[in-house]
C-alpha cells in the first residue's frame, strides 16, 4: 500500500507475515519484511536519501541494500535499542546467540551510516 505526501514523499507499506503470534513469528516477520524492503523497485524518483527506521535491525539491511543500489545516503534511524527491548525473550545460549547477532548487527550498520537519527534520550551513550 502506498501513501503520497506531495510530489516528492512516499511512504509504502508492506504486507508482511504476522509477527507476534510467537517468537519465531517475529523472526520470520522481520526476515519478510527485509526481503520484501530491500527488493522494492517501484521509486518514481531514484532515491538519494534512504532512511532505515529500526522496528527491527533487519530494516536496516535492508534500508543498506537499497541506498547501495541507488548510490544514495543512508540514515539510521533509531527507534528501540538492540538488542536491550528482547533480552527477557529469550534465556541460555538462545540468549547469547540472538543478542551476538543483532549486536553484531547494530555495530555494522551504526558504522556503515552517513548519519544516525534517535529521539531516545542518551541512547548516544548506548550507541558509543
Amino acid at each position: 500500500m502506498e501513501t503520497d505526501f506531495g510530489e516528492k514523499l512516499k511512504f509504502v507499506r508492506f504486507k508482511t507475515k504476522p509477527a507476534y503470534r510467537s517468537t519465531i513469528g517475529r523472526f520470520l516477520n522481520y526476515i519478510d519484511y527485509k526481503r520484501k524492503a530491500s527488493r522494492y523497485d517501484n521509486f518514481v524518483i531514484e532515491p538519494d536519501v534512504v532512511i532505515a527506521s529500526s522496528v527491527h535491525p533487519l530494516a536496516w539491511v535492508a534500508g543498506y541494500k537499497l541506498a547501495q543500489k541507488y548510490n544514495a545516503k543512508f540514515i539510521v534511524e533509531v527507534r528501540d535499542l538492540w538488542p536491550l527491548s528482547m533480552y527477557e525473550d529469550f534465556s541460555g545460549l538462545i540468549r547469547k546467540a540472538v543478542f551476538g547477532y543483532f549486536e553484531s548487527l547494530e555495530r555494522k550498520y551504526y558504522n556503515l551510516a552517513d548519519s544516525i537519527i534517535t529521539t531516545a534520550p542518551y541512547a548516544y551513550e548506548y550507541m558509543e
